[in-house]
């Protein structure tokens, strides 16, 4: 694959560019070996299908019945909303960049330049590029922590302290008088919460390997990790694991939703009928 190189009036521009692409485009090489991307691919197109079509379901099945349409309910749906936002807009491009090393239409964007300028021989001044800043050792450091504490360390403590105050509440006996509406509507609560307990362990389970890659990852580069093969190896695991871990929680949350809720398990299953029903009768 030749990428043609951009030429400007400036030969430190022409320079830039022609260097900027051969490193990033053309030289760019695998992480993984054939066989560890093989299997990876194979991970991401299961994952994909089922995380898309089990979320389709999810909203499916929540709009299509009207008892269905509360407030946990409808949080649900928005959850599976955003998963679906997820496995479309990220899942392909990770694709992308594992089968084929990079982006190569990159290379041909450039093209594009001759129609958007016209050609009054002026010269284009001012050409840059916005790129992070690898001389800067120690702000890649500190984004990196900060990024840790957070977007997972303080939502995790955050999310433990509310749900231990609502586990207090639904153990609470004060809330109800009747005692066999307390038992029927303990027993509710419990199965949400339990629900949504899961829902979001999974959540931190799945998504911790991404963020220990990215801390390994420093240790690596500004500890001294290089020289010991232990973490080396360890990386690699968490390197090659993580994508498949943050969108495998895509595709696991319409399995608890079934496994959890016995009102959801049955919406299902008449949703299911119902459109069974209507495939029969158009064919």
């Amino acid at each position: 694959m030749v990428c043609s190189s951009l030429q400007y009036e400036i030969e430190n521009i022409t320079k830039n560019i022609t260097t900027y692409v051969s490193e990033t485009c053309l030289k760019s090489s695998r992480c993984h070996s054939e066989e560890v991307a093989s299997i990876i691919i194979i991970a991401y197109v299961v994952i994909f299908v089922v995380g898309v079509i089990g979320n389709v379901c999810v909203c499916a099945v929540i709009c299509s019945n009207e008892y269905m349409h509360t407030q946990t309910n409808f949080y649900l749906a928005s959850l599976a909303v955003s998963d679906l936002l997820l496995l479309i807009t990220g899942l392909p491009l990770d694709l992308t960049m594992l089968r084929f090393h990079t982006y190569h239409l990159c290379c041909y964007s450039g093209e594009m330049v001759g129609f958007a300028i016209s050609d009054d021989n002026e010269t284009i001044r001012g050409t840059d590029f916005c790129e992070w800043d690898n001389s800067n050792k120690g702000l890649q450091y500190h984004c990196t922590c900060v990024g840790f504490v957070i977007f997972y360390l303080i939502p995790l403590i955050l999310v433990a302290g509310m749900y231990s105050d609502i586990a207090k509440r639904i153990a609470s006996p004060d809330l109800i008088k009747n005692e066999h509406c307390k038992n029927e509507q303990t027993k509710a609560s419990r199965n949400v919460f339990k629900m949504l307990v899961s829902i979001t362990v999974c959540f931190f389970v799945f998504w911790l390997p991404f963020h220990m890659q990215r801390l390994l990852s420093l240790i690596l580069k500004y500890h001294g990790g290089e020289e010991n093969p232990s973490i080396k190896t360890v990386h690699y695991i968490f390197h090659s694991i993580s994508g498949c871990c943050f969108y495998l929680n895509c595709a696991a949350n319409p399995f608890l939703f079934n496994v959890f809720s016995n009102s959801f398990r049955k919406a299902s299953v008449f949703t299911g009928k119902r459109l069974a029903k209507k495939i029969q009768s158009v064919w």
